[in-house]
């Protein structure tokens, strides 16, 4: 399993502005259930989904379904019904040398893997369902957790498709006390309008219950800051919340 990064983010603009945002990345999921995914923004190709990784693990894999015990058991199914079997054999697109060249010539990747990591800077496309956001005409606000790291690629592709959009996203990573910002900033350089996403990185606080501050020393210990004094019962607290 990886270490999550887990991810608060905020985007707001006219309602205007966010009308067209939702548009594009409130769609319904396979569920017909109302959902904010990277996919729906950033698609992944079709070539891409049908490939394995890592691309030496398909060699030889012709197809990406091929599943006997399912396709015996639609054989039968068809034998009795009179029909021909539903299944449809969907074909590995990174299964020999010359579709790896391709896939890498056409998206610059030849597996799914590398994909995620390029357009999203993880591993894995996220969702929120309509229950975990917050959304009115003027602001779209939503957490979740992303594998190893925050959706960097992610956000600074969004940035630059929805220029007029202010973008806040806050991030900690788990098993550290690593935690940053990105941070929509909008500035004027020769007279015209710059905008980029920035980020600032900083550690975690550890706060007691009673509020005060809080260490770890090298034995692991928690102690107060301004005493010395054990401390048993402690929060991490990310500055940029």
């Amino acid at each position: 399993m990886p270490n999550w990064s887990y991810n608060n983010l905020k985007i707001s603009g006219s309602p205007e502005k966010m009308k067209k945002f939702y548009s594009i990345a409130i769609k319904p999921n396979v569920n017909n259930e109302m959902s904010f995914r990277f996919s729906n923004i950033f698609p992944m190709p079709e070539k891409i989904k049908n490939t394995i990784c890592p691309s030496s693990s398909a060699r030889d894999v012709k197809w990406m379904n091929d599943d006997k015990l399912a396709a015996d058991r639609e054989s039968k199914i068809s034998d009795v019904l009179g029909i021909e079997p539903s299944i449809v054999l969907i074909p590995c697109e990174n299964n020999t040398p010359e579709k790896c060249k391709e896939l890498i010539k056409e998206y610059g990747v030849d597996n799914w893997y590398d994909w995620n990591n390029s357009n999203y800077g993880t591993k894995w496309d996220v969702e929120s369902l309509a229950h975990d956001i917050d959304m009115s005409d003027d602001e779209f606000i939503t957490s979740f957790d992303t594998a190893w790291s925050p959706p960097s690629t992610f956000l600074s592709k969004l940035q630059d498709k929805f220029p007029e959009l202010d973008i806040r996203c806050c991030y900690t990573l788990e098993g550290s006390d690593d935690c940053g910002l990105f941070e929509t900033n909008r500035y004027e350089e020769d007279g015209k309008e710059i905008v980029s996403l920035d980020i600032e990185e900083a550690q975690s606080r550890i706060i007691s219950d009673d509020g005060r501050e809080v260490y770890m020393n090298e034995d692991g210990d928690y102690k107060y800051c301004d005493n010395d004094e054990i401390c048993e019962d402690w929060y991490t607290e990310n500055p940029f919340d």
